[in-house]
């Protein structure tokens, strides 16, 4: 069952309705990466909004068309504009940039093309312990969410290699969440844990839960 984040969707609806305005201003890949990043530098929600829309639209294209160079380009296209925000704080950069690359995931498995969709989880698992590296929860819990979505469907489908990759890659998510929960001593002398200290990951099988 694909990964269900309403609010998310919900705001990547809003970009769709005003389409036409944002096509004004991105001609093509170049200027959606240059907004992109530069909109997270700014603080511009908006403007990491109509970056990372432009290239989920071109990058699906691409899968569908069978252009794998081309979709892996747009794949790390995003990945960087979701660390970026990551390292800005930007909890909405973020998670727009994880249900993207969430969404390509799907076109990826559709179409067969197994690089592209190492691309991903790799791209997933970037974005995700740069997460964890900022006390993103959502977010960490949304990226592991697809990457045991992705590692489900290959089990399912015998595809040996996704699945591993995938289930390490919820590894390495899982060792970041740990790291971060060791004490803290914070200026005033006094002890306390990373608010992570209530994430566990479980890894195995293809999948992860949180509790």
């Amino acid at each position: 069952m694909p990964v269900r984040l309403s609010h998310v969707e919900i705001t990547f609806l809003e970009v769709k309705n005003l389409n036409g305005v944002f096509r004004m201003s991105i001609l093509n890949e170049t200027g959606a990466i240059d907004l992109g990043l530069s909109s997270v530098k700014d603080n511009n929600e908006l403007g990491v909004l109509k970056s990372i829309d432009f290239l989920t639209e071109q990058g699906t294209k691409y899968i569908n068309k069978g252009l794998e160079p081309d979709a892996k380009r747009t794949i790390i296209s995003i990945r960087d504009i979701g660390n970026a925000a990551a390292l800005q704080k930007m909890e909405l950069g973020v998670l727009i940039s994880l249900v993207s690359l969430g969404r390509m995931a799907e076109a990826a498995r559709e179409q067969k093309m197994s690089n592209t969709g190492l691309s991903i989880i790799y791209s997933l698992c970037a974005v995700g312990r740069s997460a964890v590296g900022q006390e993103m929860e959502a977010a960490v819990r949304i990226a592991v969410a697809y990457l045991g979505e992705i590692a489900n469907s290959a089990s399912l489908h015998n595809l040996k290699r996704e699945s591993l990759v995938s289930s390490l890659a919820i590894g390495a998510i899982g060792k970041e969440t740990s790291r971060q929960q060791i004490i803290r001593v914070p200026e005033n002398g006094g002890l306390f844990f990373s608010r992570f200290r209530h994430v566990l990951i479980y890894p195995g099988h293809g999948g992860a839960s949180f509790i």
